[in-house]
């Protein structure tokens, strides 16, 4: 191909490419100007909330229409239309407006009239009839609706009446009453209208002909016959008793009310009054009555737990009747110490009359002679075992939260102190703890030889023993009686021990340093069943301690050899009770049991083993000849805690009686804790252990018996105290205490089929009281008879003020419990009462 041909049409395809690719030509039309802008419709009606569309269409000058202009909307007047960026028009407020469209500089426009929406309905309220007295007025409005139900506001309401002579009405809706007649009162809004009727009557004297039931009871309803009385029930003002009445229902002859409800008001004569405006009726008597009036047959228990409603009402009666009351903390709390007021309000009925005491039969024997000092030591005993159990609770507890461990051989941190193949006549060294101090990590070496060695214990002996001590027959019938009766017995009971020292065997060490504390008898602790490696002073074992034979007094008060031989069993049985309680409750990683219940099932262990030595059983209904050496019974003080419960209902065994006992004692306390005037610690032991005991016997049956009971409350790991109990008896510890409390005043003293619950099977508690031959060993109720009176008293933590409240006949009466400012009680209280003739 030639040369200058192929650049000649390369040139060409250059030039059409370039005028391919874009720019414009010389000869293109300029866009066709908007000239106008039709809008369509060019004028509407609507109401208001309604809509119409527009549609705007710009236009060239030649009429020609023009697409793809933008197009803008405007109202003039957006209180009346509101027009949206599509040309939607809705409807805002009465009035016309116009709505214009925009293209390119030119505008449009249509006119747009709103009206108001129509009312379809007009509501009137009260609906009617009313019924008024001459002189009355009553206020009347008007609600206007449309179709839809919607309510229109700001819409004219005329009112009318058709016979102003007697109703009229003002601009306002205020219709007053002119005279006798009926009238139509009329509100027209728009056109619509709505009616009601108008009962106009002259008022007459409010009177009451009688009211119904002849008995109105509280909160239910009575009706009122008479005449007077305003057909509208709001008009109507009746009172009963001083205190306003809600009427339900009403015409000018009867009256529906509901009677009110009193704050513990006995049954009672009261006044109705009815008042209707000025006028106000004369008085009409009627009796007004509690809702729930007291019916119980001997045997009967009640309990009332809630604080708002501590009301027991009795209704009149003429027959002899005689009550238990007790107002009863169930708190855990020991320094709680609570002020009750007990009051009692007569109403209806005869005067009373107090009935005479209970006749019981007695028994004649006294307790005479009796070994102040050997008392005082016992009590010494009590609080210094308390004051070791506690302390080593408190030390050991965080011990074993923080790093665990069990009493077993594993955790030891060396060879057994005790081995269990250790002969007799052997020399060991074991230690004692440091009471004055830290007995965790300080102790005292002391030198023992092991004097005996059965098959469940081994028992050594301090060498610096003082002489006139146990003889090589006393350490026999030691392991004889430890070995045939104590062990299996309380095993039975409460489990096995556990065996830290791998000796099958528990450790009884009789030494002198027990007698020189002066005050516990013996002792176990959590000490010895922990790691040496957390508490220095541990023996690694399930050792007890316990005092010996001093006559003549060189370390401590003088203990007789006789004395000491017979408390032995008794205290080794508890002790040993403690070991399996502690041992068992950390082997199984529980917190250990608190004081009260510790020592309420240690002191069962002793009963558990005085039945075994004796050959007794459950049930007997023991007597104080069982009870006490002095009557013939066994003299190694196996039952010698049930003297605790004569300390709780007052005897203070030297000078008389305790004002505020038991009500002011507790028995939840610790050593350090005071429990009121009662001395607690003795409460602790016997009046716990009746408490569960009694537990026992309502339940025990039920729960696999008395040494399932035991076991479990033992090997329970959920809680220490109250929780224990609730959880192994399946019912609340208020429930337990409820039934408890009124068998300490009725077991023996009225001897009644119906009254079973209430009694102590194993023992008799007023032969118990009996013996002391006082009246201040015997619990004592406040003796009150129905009528009116008041008490003032203070109830301490886990105990009860007692009430024997009795009448040959009675008025009505309603005993209502608050605190002494007329509160509520705190939700830790409870009433029981309990019909006992």
């Amino acid at each position: 191909m030639p040369r200058g041909a192929t650049l000649s049409t390369l040139a060409l395809f250059v030039l059409v490419a370039a005028a391919g690719c874009g720019g414009s030509s010389p000869s293109d039309p300029d866009p066709v100007a908007v000239a106008s802008v039709d809008v369509a419709p060019a004028s509407s009606d609507i109401l208001v909330g309604e809509t119409v569309q527009l549609t705007a269409t710009p236009k060239g000058a030649n009429g020609e229409t023009l697409t793809g202009r933008t197009v803008t909307w405007n109202s003039q007047d957006t209180d009346v239309a509101t027009v949206s960026s599509s040309g939607l028009v809705t409807g805002v407020g009465e009035g016309v407006t116009d709505i214009t469209a925009t293209s390119d500089g030119r505008a449009g426009s249509a006119e747009v009239s709103v009206s108001p929406v129509p009312v379809a309905t007009v509501e009137l309220d009260p609906p009617g009839p009313v019924a008024l007295f001459t002189g009355e007025t009553a206020q009347f409005t008007a609600t206007m609706k449309d179709i839809d139900g919607n309510v229109l506001s700001d819409r004219e309401v005329t009112w009318s009446t058709d016979d102003e002579a007697v109703a009229s009405v003002d601009t306002d809706g205020l219709v007053t009453g002119e005279s006798d007649g009926s009238a139509e009162v009329t509100a027209t809004s728009e056109g619509i209208s709505a009616m009601a009727a108008v009962e106009v009557s002259d008022p007459g004297p409010v009177f009451i002909s009688m009211v119904t039931p002849t008995i109105v009871v509280e909160g239910q309803t009575a009706t009122i016959t008479g005449s007077g009385f305003h057909p509208t029930p709001s008009q109507n003002s009746v009172t009963v008793d001083g205190v306003a009445a809600t009427v339900t229902q009403a015409t000018t002859s009867t009256l529906e009310i509901t009677v009110p409800v009193f704050a513990c008001a006995p049954k009672r004569g009261a006044d109705v009054v009815v008042s209707v405006g000025a006028e106000t009726s004369p008085a009409e008597g009627v009796t007004v009555s509690p809702p729930d009036l007291l019916s119980m047959a001997v045997g009967d228990q009640i309990t009332l737990t809630d604080p708002s409603a501590l009301c027991l009402q009795f209704d009149e009666q003429s027959s002899s009747e005689r009550y238990l009351i007790g107002v009863q903390s169930v708190s855990e709390v020991e320094s709680t110490l609570t002020g009750v007021r007990i009051e009692a309000v007569a109403g209806a009925g005869p005067s009373p009359q107090l009935l005479p005491p209970e006749a019981v039969q007695r028994s004649s024997a006294r307790l005479t002679g009796i070994d102040h000092e050997a008392a005082a030591r016992a009590v010494r005993h009590r609080v210094s075992e308390m004051a070791y159990m506690d302390r080593a609770r408190d030390l050991i507890e965080p011990l074993r939260r923080a790093t665990p461990f069990r009493p077993t051989p594993a955790y030891r941190t060396g060879p057994a102190l005790i081995p269990g193949d250790v002969t007799e006549g052997t020399e060991l060294t074991v230690r004692f703890p440091d009471f004055s101090g830290d007995f965790c990590n300080s102790s005292t070496d002391i030198t023992v030889i092991v004097r005996k060695v059965s098959a469940r214990a081994i028992i050594v002996e301090d060498v610096d023993n003082p002489v006139g001590g146990f003889t090589a027959p006393d350490f026999d019938d030691m392991g004889a009686d430890f070995d045939g009766t104590i062990y299996s017995t309380v095993v039975d009971y409460f489990g096995e021990p556990t065996d830290m020292d791998a000796n099958s065997r528990i450790v009884i060490v009789l030494s002198k340093m027990v007698n020189e504390l002066n005050g516990p008898a013996g002792f176990a602790g959590s000490v010895d069943l922990t790691p040496a490696s957390q508490c220095p002073a541990s023996n690694e074992g399930e050792f007890f301690f316990g005092r010996v034979p001093d006559p003549s007094g060189l370390h401590g008060d003088p203990v007789a050899l006789d004395a000491a031989r017979l408390f032995l069993r008794s205290l080794v049985a508890h002790e040993f009770a403690h070991i399996i309680q502690l041992s068992r409750r950390m082997d199984l990683g529980g917190q250990f049991m608190s004081s009260f219940m510790a020592e309420g099932g240690a002191t069962a262990a002793e009963q558990y083993s005085g039945f075994a030595f004796e050959g007794r059983g459950e049930g007997q209904n023991y007597d104080n000849t069982v009870i006490y050496p002095a009557f013939g019974g066994d003299p190694h003080g196996y039952y010698q805690a049930l003297g605790d419960l004569v300390a709780y209902f007052g005897h203070d065994f030297a000078s008389g009686r305790n004002a505020d006992a038991p009500e002011q004692c507790s028995w939840v306390g610790t050593a350090g804790e005071t429990s009121g005037p009662c001395f607690g610690p003795r409460l602790v032991y016997g009046v716990t252990f009746s408490l569960i005991q009694h537990a026992i016997d309502l339940y025990g049956a039920g729960l696999g018996g008395p040494q399932a009971v035991q076991r479990a409350l033992v090997d329970y790991t959920g809680g220490a105290g109250f929780q224990t109990l609730a959880a192994v008896f399946g019912v609340p510890v208020a429930e337990l205490m409820a039934t408890w409390a009124p068998m300490l005043y009725i077991d023996d003293r009225f001897v009644d089929p119906l009254l079973d619950d209430f009694q102590f099977p194993n023992w008799n508690l007023r032969s118990l009281e009996d013996a002391w031959g006082a009246a201040e060993a015997a619990l004592q109720p406040r003796a009150r008879t129905f009528g009116d009176f008041m008490d003032d008293v203070s109830v301490r933590s886990a105990s009860t003020a007692f009430f024997d409240v009795s009448a040959a006949s009675r008025p009505a009466t309603a005993i209502g419990l608050t605190d002494l400012a007329g509160q509520d009680l705190p939700g830790t209280f409870q009433v029981f009462i309990v019909r006992v003739q």
